[in-house]
């Protein structure tokens, strides 16, 4: 299953221009806290070559995932965030809707293992982008947790 955002990758690399790898990272920390998140956790492994970059990032959160019925709501379109609309304890950081296409300040694609509960079970599924294409997020229904 392909979905589709409402905006070109070209755009998308152009508005995030001015974005350095640690301000990108707060932004998926920022999202991880906006879902509720009481715990956020970043784990890399060093890429070796000395220059302090990183062969992979994963970043860790216990709030609540993306319900797969919404991740279309959830991924477009570009520049619209329900965070704007909604209030609870605390401000929400993001509010653009273009923190989750960040990553590309630092690799060339993304996944995200999203966990989320439908009525009594708890179910799980990978959503993916590639930088070369943003438009498109292929998403792959998991199993039951």
């Amino acid at each position: 299953m392909a979905n589709r955002i409402e905006i070109t990758t070209p755009a998308i690399k152009k508005h995030l221009k001015g974005y350095t790898a640690e301000k990108a990272i707060a932004e998926y920390v920022w999202n991880g806290f906006d879902a509720g998140a009481s715990k956020v956790e970043i784990s890399f492994m060093d890429n070796g070559l000395g220059l302090g970059g990183f062969s992979s990032l994963k970043i860790v959160d216990n709030g609540m995932g993306i319900s797969f019925s919404e991740l279309n709501n959830k991924f477009k379109p570009y520049f619209v965030s329900e965070k704007k609309h909604k209030r609870n304890i605390s401000l929400p950081h993001g509010q653009n809707g273009y923190g989750r296409f960040t990553f590309l300040v630092f690799a060339s694609d993304a996944s995200w293992e999203t966990v989320y509960n439908d009525g009594d079970k708890n179910k799980k599924y990978i959503i993916k982008i590639k930088a070369d294409n943003l438009e498109k997020f292929p998403s792959t229904q998991l199993l039951l947790v």
